[in-house]
């Protein structure tokens, strides 16, 4: 006779009873303490706490009260390598901490990450619009076959900065400073070092061999790809 659903779940809980530990026991790796990184352990008597985070101190070029329309963000990291945002003009001041070495919060690093993103999609919208008034300045033939739609575009971007502007209380760059800040691009633009080597020399290109003749399989030849037959050996 086929057991009852009351009955097997009457078993199925005396069987997961009896699989139960008495004590659970915590098995524990044994820190690494003289390696910093080393946090990945788990103990009943001694339980995880991470580390503190402290607020970062104040970027160059962040102070509203100093900051200007097209200032340049040093992004150098302590390696001495420069980051992504390196000599990029800024729309927006860099959004501060409120108190630089305090204790951070979850609620402090909610705003100022919110914030880093408005200033990265503002100066991305600035760098666009600087890039467009130099293809015009230039005279860029294309520039001007896509000028129809590239204004809607711009028009658009440039309501999202004067909203960003009008809010912190920020004059909008006039024509003859947007012309300038173009100007600046082209400069820079035509100003670019070469790359060098550590001791300063231009980094030359391989030196080629001379062209064999006989040789079909240098790309550089005519007859590239074909077989000379007969040919001197």
């Amino acid at each position: 006779m086929a057991e009852s659903r009351e009955e097997l779940l009457a078993k199925l809980g005396e069987l997961e009873e009896q699989d139960e530990p008495s004590a659970v026991q915590t098995v524990v790796r044994p820190r690494n303490k003289a390696n910093p990184f080393d946090e990945a352990w788990v103990s009943d008597s001694e339980p995880y706490v991470p580390k503190p985070r402290y607020q970062s101190p104040h970027e160059p070029n962040s102070d509203p009260a100093t900051f200007k329309i097209g200032d340049t963000f040093s992004d150098v990291r302590p390696s001495g390598h420069r980051g992504p945002f390196d000599e990029m003009r800024q729309a927006i001041p860099h959004p501060r901490y409120p108190q630089p070495g305090a204790l951070t919060t979850p609620e402090i690093e909610k705003v100022y990450w919110d914030e880093l993103g408005v200033w990265a999609k503002a100066n991305d919208i600035l760098r666009s619009l600087i890039w467009r008034r130099t293809e015009i300045l230039e005279g860029d033939v294309w520039a001007a076959h896509r000028r129809e739609w590239q204004d809607v575009q711009d028009a658009e971007r440039m309501q999202f900065l004067l909203g960003l502007w009008a809010g912190r209380g920020m004059t909008p760059p006039s024509e003859e400073q947007w012309d300038q800040l173009a100007r600046e691009k082209m400069v820079a633009k035509t100003q670019q070092p070469k790359p060098t080597e550590a001791e300063g020399q231009v980094i030359q290109p391989p030196a080629q061999k001379p062209l064999d003749p006989n040789d079909t399989s240098d790309p550089r030849h005519p007859w590239y790809g074909t077989i000379i037959r007969n040919a001197p050996r």
